[in-house]
C-alpha cells in the first residue's frame, strides 16, 4: 500500500467512511491516516494511526462476509480513534456500527448505526 492509499466503505444512502493513508509505514509498523465519516447530515474528519496489517485484516474479513453473506468484520485498531463493525444477516443485507473517538485522553465519541 502506497503512502497515499485510500479505503472507502459506503452505504446505499450516502453514508461512508474514508481512510486516506498520509504517511508511509514507520520503523515500528505504524502509519498515519486521515479519516472522514459521513452519516445523514453529519460529517467529521480526524487523524488516526494504524498498525501495519490492521486494515488488511479488516479487508479480508469483509471479503469473507461478502462471499458468505453471514458473519462479520470488525476493525478494532490498537489506537481506538475509529472502530467499524459490519454484520451480515445471511440474506445479503448488512448492519454497520461506526464509532469515531477523540484522542485517548478525551471521552468524546460519536456512534453511528445507519
Amino acid at each position: 500500500m502506497s503512502a497515499h492509499s485510500e479505503v472507502l466503505i459506503s452505504g446505499q444512502t450516502g453514508e461512508r467512511v474514508t481512510i486516506l493513508r498520509v504517511t508511509a509505514i514507520g520503523p515500528e509498523g505504524w502509519f498515519d491516516a486521515e479519516v472522514e465519516v459521513q452519516c445523514d447530515g453529519w460529517r467529521g474528519k480526524f487523524g488516526a494511526s494504524f498498525m501495519q496489517g490492521e486494515l488488511s485484516r479488516f479487508a479480508r474479513e469483509l471479503r469473507i462476509l461478502h462471499e458468505q453473506l453471514n458473519g462479520g468484520a470488525i476493525l478494532a485498531p490498537l489506537e481506538p480513534n475509529l472502530e467499524l463493525s459490519v454484520a451480515g444477516d445471511g440474506k445479503g443485507s448488512c448492519s454497520t456500527t461506526t464509532i469515531a473517538r477523540s484522542p485517548r485522553e478525551s471521552p468524546e465519541h460519536a456512534k453511528f448505526q445507519p
